[in-house]
């Protein structure tokens, strides 16, 4: 089971991954996103794509899991920071590209960093279900 910082620090991972895909994009990156296909351009079966997903998770909980507080909080800053200069460099017009391959939000650039706002609520909504917010 996951603690509410194994929650955080994933909202962290997930953050992150969010800014390398558009950055992948707007470096012409044909596949940034990476998960409906692989880079060789074979497509990827449901099974697949959540196979990599789960052991993506899974690694990063693994390796974060245990630490304090005051880590798994740096853990997000640092994310958001990648997120903030990201944003600082885009366009409007960039923010509302399709960003190839994105099934979050309404796929633009925009609609998948926006998306992580959701990805936080969604997080908190199972940790205060699962008990794991109770002092």
């Amino acid at each position: 089971f996951w603690s509410a910082l194994d929650h955080l620090a994933h909202l962290a991972l997930i953050e992150h991954n969010f800014a390398a895909m558009v950055r992948r994009h707007i470096e012409g990156h044909p596949n940034p996103v990476g998960l409906r296909e692989a880079d060789d351009g074979t497509p990827r079966t449901m099974e697949q794509i959540m196979a990599s997903v789960h052991a993506m998770t899974e690694e990063w909980q693994r390796e974060h899991h245990g630490k304090s507080f005051d880590e798994v909080v740096a853990l997000g800053a640092s994310a958001r920071a990648v997120t903030l200069q990201l944003l600082s460099e885009l366009t409007d017009e960039q923010l509302n590209e399709r960003l190839p391959g994105a099934p979050w939000a309404d796929g633009t650039i925009g609609g998948v960093l926006a998306a992580n706002a959701d990805h936080g609520r969604m997080h908190w909504k199972w940790a205060k279900d699962a008990g794991v917010l109770e002092i």
